[in-house]
């Protein structure tokens, strides 16, 4: 299973990859909202992660863009806040048409069992 991770804080992002990848994901990175759109452009992948609070294209906006493009890439949203509330901004995401959230902060062990009912479920994941 391939993923994207898309998350501007830099010394949680290398704690991501590497929890995903021990755990057997293949895993790409990206900064903001557009370097992830320029890398779907070119790649696949079989699962988003992104945080929400981001400089140049935050969450929201990317959530919106790939709902338009890419209707059934199952999307995770996670988030610490930033523009609200946890519960605010990930209602928000849900709404916009994320599959599944986390609120910051969760350990790595939290996100891959959201990775793997995501996985099981496909787009059905629940909501934590």
């Amino acid at each position: 299973m391939r993923l994207l991770v898309v998350e501007d804080d830099v010394l949680l992002l290398p704690v991501l990859e590497m929890s995903l990848v021990d755990a057997g994901y293949e895993v790409a990175v990206a900064g903001n909202g557009c370097e992830a759109l320029d890398f779907l452009e070119k790649q696949d992948v079989d699962l988003l992660i992104t945080d929400i609070s981001m400089p140049v294209m935050d969450g929201l906006a990317l959530i919106q863009a790939l709902r338009a493009r890419r209707p059934l890439l199952p999307i995770l949203a996670i988030s610490g806040g930033g523009h609200g509330s946890d519960r605010d901004v990930l209602a928000k995401a849900r709404r916009l048409g994320a599959n599944a959230t986390l609120a910051k902060p969760f350990i790595p062990d939290e996100l891959i069992l959201m990775v793997e009912k995501m996985r099981g479920a496909g787009s059905a994941a629940p909501a934590v």
